[in-house]
């Protein structure tokens, strides 16, 4: 007879003997563009000490510039300005939170649109604290909760 000790060392992921089919882990959303690995400078700069990426989407949509960018909204900005702003606001959020069991966490950031689409907004952005391919602790930001 095995104890759950033996049972957790065998199977770390609790499937219990079930063969897995298909996975998708992080490295391969990394490798496919799906996930946006954060400037590892930047968040030295801003506090952080795990690994952190965002999706596309938010990436897209809030971080990424250009001088077709600039010239549309008449604003100079850099990419890693934008990205500084997105990582204080987070680092913030962090700290002002008083729920260490809170798996994801929201906050806020002013953003100007990249398509020249109106003035600067705040928008909600979501970073969600898991663990990584390997059980290591990481931090992935979402423009929704649905991209969970």
């Amino acid at each position: 007879m095995t104890d759950n000790n033996d049972q957790q060392q065998q199977d770390p992921a609790g499937f219990n003997g079930w063969e897995i089919i298909h996975a998708y882990t992080r490295a391969d959303a990394l490798r496919d563009g799906e996930l946006v690995e954060a400037d590892t400078d930047l968040l030295k700069q801003t506090g952080f000490r795990w690994p952190l990426a965002y999706t596309r989407s938010v990436f897209e949509g809030f971080i990424n510039w250009d001088t077709t960018d600039e010239d549309r909204a008449h604003i100079h900005q850099t990419r890693r300005d934008r990205e500084r702003s997105v990582l204080l606001a987070l680092h913030a959020a962090i700290r002002a939170h008083t729920n260490p069991n809170d798996h994801t966490l929201s906050f806020t950031v002013r953003v100007t649109p990249r398509r020249g689409q109106g003035r600067s907004h705040h928008v909600t952005l979501y970073a969600n604290f898991g663990p990584g391919d390997d059980a290591e602790p990481v931090i992935t930001v979402l423009s929704g909760l649905t991209e969970l």
